[in-house]
């Protein structure tokens, strides 16, 4: 009898995820083989499989602690794929099966915080981890295991000196300032050092919670130290992008320490320390802001900016006083004189300290930050997470569905400035955020905020902006036996993800939706609110944040509001959201717009109505250019890219199509329609006509001579289409 040859990997896994999906345990083993054997290109499915079983929680005898053995083991945190969604799905599972109580699990969960230390501290090797996917994890580990959050502060610091890319060190600058600004510098809970003494302790109770309290003192001021260290090591690292990440975490950190007790003497330090450096850089190159000299001399003012306030403007005769034309970026020699007076400081650390209302610091540097007492009134705050475009198969359950997007979460929080709130998404993950007050307030302007202290944000002003802090994102992964670990195939994205922000004042947010409301209700009273009802009197600004984040969302309920806003603020951009609506009113306000008296009206809405795939767009184009050739010249770019987009909307048998190209034939030798008018006709023709050959020639004679042929062979390409009777078809 000839033995059945063995099964091929991709079978096994295969049958094994079928057994498990069954609820036949004999698929376990397999797949936890496959696991810690790390081929990368089976782990994505085994991974899937295990998580699926596990989640569905009907362990028989034995199988949870093979699953939390072999999940938590060295070699799978080892070789995990990070770029993998199913790593960290897999993983938290894995975690909230964890036992507290059994001394078997509480052994798993300290060996895996261990190593996830090690992989981000890199002392098992380069590997590809991703911080907030290490923070989420230990904090699931350690949530009941007699642990709290402080420990991931420590953890973030160790790990910041061994990032070796600027994008790691970006992340673990906002988780460590996401933690700071939640109260993570605090004691552990339970050590005393945050508890009130009881009423009628005696004296020596009171004692022990005051030498607590100075010891916890000494702990926070050490783990600063060490914070700062690293960053102003980064700040000298050879990589460019590390550096000026180094930079901008020393600014960020310090608006997120407002500095207390023992701090303030520190972080200007720190910023000499880091000064010295940056105007070597400053003086050394191009003062250009976008080169490493103007960068350098940017972070230099930003540094000495956050002194100066610091320091009070009697502090050093010079302080916050507008500087001297020729003046240093940064005053080294006036910050170093400062620091050196101890009791200057420690008047000025005093005087801060009764400012922000808190005289304990104990509690926390982030506890109360300089905006808590400046007399900023408290917001409601709303985010809304959302997607773009997303197809019919990508439909996340729970979402609220509009026709061109989708609101995957959201959340209403009332935010005092200066103060940190805390908040835990739909998948679970604790995000932290703190809105602080960004200047004074300028007359007939919307009161400027920022958010964790990089994003803007304008009260009444609806944004929307790439997802930050978040882990959104959709697109295929590839793995092979070639190579170590997954990646993302290119363009294979198909969803474009955002965060839609608004700060708004109490009065004008009302009483907000029901707390039961839920995400639809939530949205609904958004959307109704502040995205399609204005102010009476609304400002500019109101009015064009309102149709920024309308054109992107394409709501169908906006119409009503646009053709309010038509009526009283006429435009073109309205006009065309409310066409792209499917509201007539847009397009006969760009109809009457073509018989304006002012040319440059009438070129706007020719430009518009074409864009929009209109063929009376076309023949204004023509018309406009018979009347004055110069002036659309001047907005050649304009109108070679409307043309683009009419060919590319229009029916294919509209006649205005041949006009278009044969416009574009036309002017192939005029500069402003060249380049883009042959681009577009080599794609609807198929054919490429010898242009950029032309173009990368050498001798001038040579590249005019084959410029000529390229233009002859498109026009030829054109009459030769005519004469066929295909006007304005592909070939």
């Amino acid at each position: 009898m000839t033995p059945s040859p063995p099964l091929a990997p991709s079978l096994l896994v295969r049958a094994a995820a079928r057994l498990l999906e069954r609820g036949d345990v004999r698929g376990l083993d397999p797949l936890l083989g496959h696991l810690t054997e790390g081929d990368p290109s089976q782990l994505h499915g085994v991974m899937a499989s295990l998580a699926d079983w596990a989640r569905r929680g009907r362990f028989p005898e034995g199988a949870r602690s093979r699953f939390l053995r072999a999940v938590f083991s060295d070699e799978v945190l080892g070789h995990a794929l990070w770029e993998d969604v199913e790593t960290e799905h897999l993983l938290a599972v894995a975690a909230g099966l964890l036992r507290p109580a059994d001394p078997v699990d509480a052994a798993l969960a300290l060996r895996a915080t261990e190593q996830i230390q090690r992989l981000a501290t890199g002392d098992i090797g380069p590997a590809n981890v991703r911080l907030r996917g290490c923070v989420d994890l230990r904090r699931r580990l350690v949530k009941g295991l007699g642990g709290r959050a402080q420990p991931e502060l420590d953890f973030l610091i160790d790990a910041l000196p061994a990032l070796t890319s600027a994008v790691n060190v970006a992340e673990a600058v906002s988780l460590i300032e996401e933690g700071l600004a939640a109260g993570d510098w605090r004691p552990p809970a339970g050590s005393g050092a945050d508890a009130p003494g009881p009423a009628g302790a005696p004296d020596e109770e009171l004692g022990r919670l005051e030498r607590l309290e100075r010891v916890d003192g000494l702990e926070r001021l050490e783990r600063l130290d060490r914070l700062l260290d690293a960053l102003v090591a980064r700040t000298r690292a050879e990589d460019p992008g590390i550096r000026s990440q180094g930079y901008q975490g020393l600014l960020r950190i310090a608006r997120a320490v407002p500095p207390q007790e023992g701090q303030l003497r520190r972080i200007a330090s720190r910023f000499i320390e880091a000064a010295e450096a940056a105007q070597e850089v400053a003086a050394s190159g191009d003062p250009a802001p976008q080169g490493a000299a103007g960068q350098a001399s940017q972070y230099l003012r930003q540094m000495d900016e956050l002194l100066a306030r610091w320091a009070g403007a009697g502090a050093t005769g010079a302080g916050a006083a507008r500087r001297p034309p020729g003046a240093p970026a940064f005053r080294s020699e006036e910050w170093k004189a400062w620091i050196a007076d101890e009791a200057r400081v420690a008047a000025r650390e005093e005087e801060m300290l009764r400012g922000a209302g808190t005289a304990a610091p104990a509690a926390g540097p982030a506890a109360q930050g300089p905006d808590a007492a400046s007399g900023a009134p408290p917001l409601v705050y709303y985010e809304l997470d959302v997607v773009l475009g997303a197809a019919e198969d990508e439909v996340v359950p729970g979402a609220v569905r509009e026709e061109a997007f989708q609101i995957l979460d959201g959340r209403r929080l009332e935010v005092v400035p200066g103060t940190p709130v805390s908040y835990e998404d739909r998948w679970g993950t604790r995000l932290t955020l703190r809105i602080t007050k960004d200047g004074p307030d300028a007359p007939k302007q919307p009161a400027r905020y920022r958010l964790n202290s990089r994003g803007v944000l304008f009260v009444g002003l609806p944004t929307l902006t790439s997802v930050q802090g978040k882990d959104l994102s959709l697109a295929w992964h590839e793995t092979s036996d070639l190579f170590f670990g997954s990646r993302p195939v290119p363009g294979s994205g198909s969803s474009n993800y955002r965060t839609l922000h608004l700060a708004a004042s109490h009065e004008r947010d009302g009483a907000g939706p029901p707390r039961d409301a839920g995400l639809e209700g939530l949205w609904a009273w958004f959307r109704d609110n502040h995205l399609l009802k204005l102010p009476p009197e609304p400002t500019d600004p109101e009015v064009n944040g309102v149709l920024t984040v309308l054109k992107t969302l394409k709501l169908k309920g906006s119409a009503q509001l646009l053709r309010q806003l038509l009526k009283a603020r006429p435009s073109v951009d309205i006009a065309v959201q409310l066409h792209e609506l499917g509201d007539p009113a847009g397009l006969e306000h760009l109809r009457s717009e073509l018989s304006s008296d002012v040319p440059l009206k009438r070129l706007n809405a020719a430009v518009a109505i074409c864009e929009v795939g209109v063929p009376e767009g076309v023949e204004a184009i023509l018309q406009g250019y018979e009347k004055n050739a110069a002036l659309l010249r001047g907005h050649g770019y304009r109108i070679v890219n409307a043309l683009d987009s009419f060919l590319q909307r229009s029916a294919p048998a509209s006649p205005a199509r041949g006009t278009a190209l044969d416009f574009l034939a036309e002017r192939l030798q005029e500069p402003s329609f060249q380049h883009r008018a042959f681009s577009i006709l080599q794609r609807e023709s198929g054919r490429e006509f010898g242009y950029e050959t032309a173009r990368q020639m050498d001798g001038q004679e040579a590249r005019i001579k084959a410029m000529k042929a390229a233009i002859d062979r498109a026009r030829a390409w054109r009459e030769e289409t005519r004469r066929g009777g295909r006007q304005g078809e592909k070939e």
